[in-house]
This record gives C-alpha cells, sequence and structure tokens, in this order.
C-alpha cells in the first residue's frame, strides 16, 4: 500500500515500528474525507504527543492540559491556551506541543501580548519559560525570529528525544 501512494510512513516507534498514515488516494478509496479525518487525525496525535510528554517528565502531579486563561488587552477579550502548563524544578512552565507548525506565529503573538499586559501575575509569579517540543526545532526557530516582538525565554525539545 506504502508504494502505490495510499499511505505514507509518518515515523516510527521507540522499537523502530513505522507509524502510517493514510494519503489522499487512500482516502479516495475508502471513501472518506481526506480533509476531515486528518483533523481528527492531528487532534488525537498531539493529544497522544502531550501524553508522551507527561510519561516523559514522570507523571508530574501538577499537569494540566489546555488550560485557559481570558484577558483583556484594548478592550478585546483573548484567550491564552497553552497546549500544557506543568511543574518542573518547582517552577511553572508552559508547553506547546507542535507537530504541525500550523498557527504557530499566532500563538507567538498571543504569548507576547499575554507577557506585555502582565495578566500573566495574575497566576504565576514571574511569566512562565516556554518548552516548545517539536518535530521540526529549526522550523520553529525561525518562525519564532521572524514573528517575535520581545524576548520570552523559549525552550526547545524534538519530540523524538522525549519518545
Amino acid at each position: 500500500m506504502e508504494n502505490s501512494g495510499y499511505i505514507v510512513c509518518k515515523g516510527r516507534l521507540p522499537n523502530s515500528e513505522k507509524i502510517y498514515s493514510l494519503t489522499k488516494k487512500g482516502c479516495s478509496i475508502i471513501d472518506c474525507d481526506y480533509n476531515n479525518i486528518f483533523a481528527k487525525l492531528d487532534k488525537a496525535n498531539h493529544y497522544l504527543a502531550c501524553a508522551d510528554f507527561y510519561y516523559y517528565l514522570n507523571r508530574p502531579s501538577e499537569f494540566y492540559l489546555e488550560q485557559q486563561y481570558t484577558f483583556l488587552h484594548k478592550n478585546t477579550k483573548y484567550t491564552f491556551r497553552p497546549d500544557i502548563i506543568t511543574m518542573i524544578n518547582d517552577n511553572w512552565v508552559l508547553v506547546e506541543i507542535d507537530l504541525t507548525n500550523k498557527r504557530f506565529r499566532e500563538k507567538i503573538e498571543k504569548w507576547e501580548l499575554f507577557y506585555k499586559t502582565n495578566e500573566f501575575t495574575k497566576y504565576f509569579k514571574q511569566f512562565p519559560p516556554i518548552v516548545i517540543v517539536s518535530t521540526n526545532i529549526e522550523k520553529i526557530k525561525n518562525i519564532i525570529n521572524d514573528t517575535k516582538t520581545i524576548e520570552l525565554n523559549y525552550v526547545f525539545k524534538n519530540y523524538y528525544e522525549i519518545l
């Protein structure tokens, strides 16, 4: 099926077993909506990656998925929702699991706005470092460098190193 273009290898598990995904051609033979199925699979993969990070940290007691913070800036209400908020060495850390690089500029802008408005002081003593877990660190660094207007404390971790 891989040679015929119906599936594509997306990566490997720690035991070297391959992880496959359907292609558009593969979806067409089973009569499914390619865009809809991959939106659902992307979200499922995202939550599995969050679980991988949880186990990588040895199951910390303070670990919150998609904790939502709302704040105001110039009479506009914003929502700030990091993928994970956890404690590492008695310090709060924001974690962004990014396997697709989608909407990453928007995320940077939200982090910076959350910082600039000082709304973070309602929840944290100081602005937490942002750990970015990604399959493409260089691309993420480039997006940050092209987008950032202030210096935040970014820490990068290759997703394949946490497996």
